[in-house]
């Protein structure tokens, strides 16, 4: 945070905050966990202000990137309220939003508040001939793709 400082003519200028955090997973067991280095290099941290609109560098939405354990820094913020999103870019030009409408708060003394939020990727398979008690299966891998539907683009995803 850069310190305020107040002019010659009484004026304050108002201090740039730096917000950081970290994206985490949420694991099975209901622990936390860093991101994969390889996904975190495709995914980004998006803010709007506190009239819905986007913090944009050269006309376009600015786009913070992940480090590789998921930790990030939007710099030459002022004090108010933010909406912070995670998107993963899917192949280039294409981004999924993973998680939106996180509330980030910035106060004048530089305190941050933000609420923990956590990209849950995990399931079981299960056989649907043993059922869910018995049926499920140890060590599936499972992909997940993304579609490119009407249902999705107009939800956001």
């Amino acid at each position: 945070m850069r310190v305020p400082i107040t002019t010659i003519e009484g004026n304050l200028i108002p201090a740039e905050i730096t917000a950081v955090g970290i994206v985490l997973f949420k694991q099975p067991n209901g622990q936390s966990a860093f991101l994969n280095p390889a996904f975190a290099a495709n995914a980004r941290i998006y803010l709007r202000d506190a009239s819905g609109h986007y913090i944009e560098e050269n006309g376009k939405s600015k786009a913070f990137p992940l480090g590789t354990n998921g930790t990030f820094a939007v710099e030459g913020l002022s004090t108010g309220k933010y909406t912070l999103e995670v998107r993963y870019e899917v192949e280039p030009g294409k981004e999924l939003r993973l998680i939106k409408d996180v509330e980030l708060n910035v106060a004048a003394n530089g305190e941050l508040n933000i609420s923990q939020e956590l990209v849950d990727p995990y399931g079981i398979v299960y056989d649907v001939n043993k059922g869910i008690t018995t049926g499920q299966i140890e060590g599936a891998t499972v992909t997940l793709y993304y579609a490119d539907t009407k249902r999705n683009r107009d939800n956001g995803i």
